[in-house]
């Protein structure tokens, strides 16, 4: 249920805000929520949601590059107040309304934006393309019933897939995920879908990781062109966890025991078994959000001791944003706690996205908001203890409100989260494989990030026979950044403030530097961040430092 997913963030979030555990969970806000609706309703307060009107009007939207070449690209509509102008417009106004779409790849989009009120309306129109292309605005008017045309240009600020860097998502679901094939999940798209969905945003490789089977391979075999190349998967179901099994043609299962079966020692087993299968067809076997709150999808905690059987590890699952208090903050703690101790399993992102157009959140926040600021003008003269239980509710909403509807408008669907690897070689799945084996990535929503020490990148090992070394930093976004971030073993952290080399009207923010006799004594590896908040973030792999 989305709203206790929506609950679950919303209070983990809270409680690393205030340092401390609460007693609170998603199941016993979702009851606040819905004692307080049948409170109201005896008050008189009830909630209308917005009848979605059948009058719309439509515009025929073309996005090309500077040789004026028609190009998949992201496409967002945000509804916008008669008042707004491009340079007022604030997405954050405790709903989330947006429209995502994409442009085919002749650049084209024909599509029907629905009119609240009256008889037109205007929308805020955002064009992008993940990490390498500039993010366009662009304010559109909308009549009934009319057809307007609309030319855009989208700028590509960086080209580092030349430089050898190819972005990825490896976590993504399809309509073979849902009941018609005997999944569980509400997933409508085909993996044609997906595919274009995954390239409007700057994607060249992706893995199709449907659950339960495999019945999408051939399909998702067929998106291949010269700009995209897809990866066979599954997301495999243990009770335990959920394990991926990426680049492999056969079903692998685990057997799920039952009753007097389920022993630690039998469960163990299972992994041993699964990962050896995926291992023998040369696939890559990842263990997904390890520390997800349900059991069933996390890993158990009791086999830490052997998850070097893993090839990978998702740390950044684009379900969840990364913000203390999350189960992805969670799982990089986990991630840093396991190279404290010498275990490098290489760290990825993926999008587990479900729902293509990115809507997981509309409409429910409005219903949140309304009931919020409804309990506000009441909660005096409520029963005692329904009166603690909605503060705690009023409390949660206004410490979290604005960055969860941040994090829903800017980062979730197709790539929302997506692993950039270094290829040496030819674009295949086996290539794309071995350098996520290796950890030559880095993860983002956003920036580009790519850290090097005498030419080696992350995943490698340089070798350094002093205690000072310089340390190139290309860092390049579409959005501001704040900070840079670098861990070293020992767990000590070094921030560094950014400033944007390039005049503040620009496109690009470009922060690329060279850190000059860094100290490295006694540090065994090194990794880097940069963000700004949790929208425009990104981590890479560590790289090694061999004393000679």
């Amino acid at each position: 249920m989305k709203i206790k997913k929506y609950l679950s963030i919303a209070i983990g979030i809270l409680e690393a805000m205030e340092n401390r555990k609460h007693s609170h969970t998603a199941d016993t806000v979702y009851e606040t929520i819905i004692e307080l609706e049948e409170v109201l309703k005896k008050k008189g307060f009830i909630y209308q949601e917005k009848s979605s009107r059948s009058i719309t009007g439509t515009i025929n939207l073309t996005v090309t590059n500077e040789e004026n070449e028609g190009m998949i690209t992201q496409v967002k509509f945000f509804p916008m107040k008669d008042t707004d102008t491009l340079k007022t417009f604030n997405k954050l106004d405790g709903r989330i309304s947006f429209i995502r779409s994409y442009t085919k790849p002749d650049g084209s989009l024909s599509i029907q934006l629905p009119i609240e009120y009256g008889d037109s309306c205007k929308y805020f129109m955002e064009i992008s393309k993940g990490s390498e292309y500039e993010i366009l605005n662009a304010e559109v008017d909308i009549k009934a019933g009319e057809i307007i045309t609309n030319q855009q240009m989208l700028s590509r600020i960086v080209n580092i897939q030349e430089r050898g860097w190819n972005a990825g998502d490896i976590h993504h679901h399809s309509i073979y995920s849902s009941p018609t094939y005997g999944g569980t999940d509400d997933v409508i798209e085909s993996p044609l879908e997906v595919a274009h969905s995954m390239q409007s945003v700057g994607l060249t490789y992706g893995a199709l990781s449907d659950h339960h089977n495999i019945l999408n391979h051939s399909e998702w075999l067929k998106t291949a062109s010269k700009d995209f190349t897809p990866i066979i998967s599954k997301e495999i179901s243990t009770s335990n966890g959920h394990v991926m099994s990426l680049n492999v043609p056969v079903d692998v299962i685990y057997d799920i025991p039952k009753g007097k079966q389920r022993t630690e020692e039998f469960l163990r087993n299972e992994f041993i078994r699964i990962t050896d299968e995926i291992h023998t067809f040369n696939g890559l076997a990842q263990i997904n959000h390890p520390k997800d709150l349900s059991p069933a999808i996390s890993l158990n905690p009791k086999f830490m001791d052997m998850i070097e059987i893993f090839d990978t590890m998702e740390i950044w699952n684009g379900s969840n944003p990364m913000l203390r208090g999350t189960t992805n903050y969670a799982a990089v703690l986990l991630w840093l706690d396991l190279l404290e101790e010498g275990r490098f399993i290489p760290a990825t992102t993926g999008s587990d996205t479900h729902n293509i157009r990115a809507n997981d959140y509309n409409k429910m926040l409005d219903k949140i908001t309304w009931l919020v600021t409804t309990a506000k003008s009441i909660v005096s003269v409520l029963p005692s203890e329904l009166k603690s239980e909605v503060t705690y509710l009023i409390c949660l909403y206004d410490k979290t409100v604005s960055l969860l509807e941040n994090w829903a408008e800017n980062s979730l669907g197709s790539g929302c989260v997506r692993t950039y690897v270094y290829l040496d070689k030819e674009c295949l799945p086996e290539n794309i494989l071995s350098s996520l084996r290796k950890g030559n990535s880095f993860l983002t929503n956003g920036p580009i990030l790519i850290p090097s020490i005498k030419n080696k990148i992350p995943g490698e090992m340089v070798e350094v026979g002093h205690h000072q070394i310089d340390i190139d930093i290309k860092l390049i976004s579409n959005k501001p950044l704040e900070n840079l971030y670098i861990y070293t073993n020992g767990k000590k952290l070094t921030i560094i403030p950014l400033e944007n080399k390039i005049n503040k009207d620009s496109k690009i923010f470009n922060y690329s530097q060279k850190l000059k006799d860094f100290n490295i004594e006694d540090i065994e590896w090194i990794l880097f961040s940069a963000a700004s908040d949790c929208t425009n973030l990104a981590i890479t792999n560590p790289i090694f430092i061999q004393h000679k």
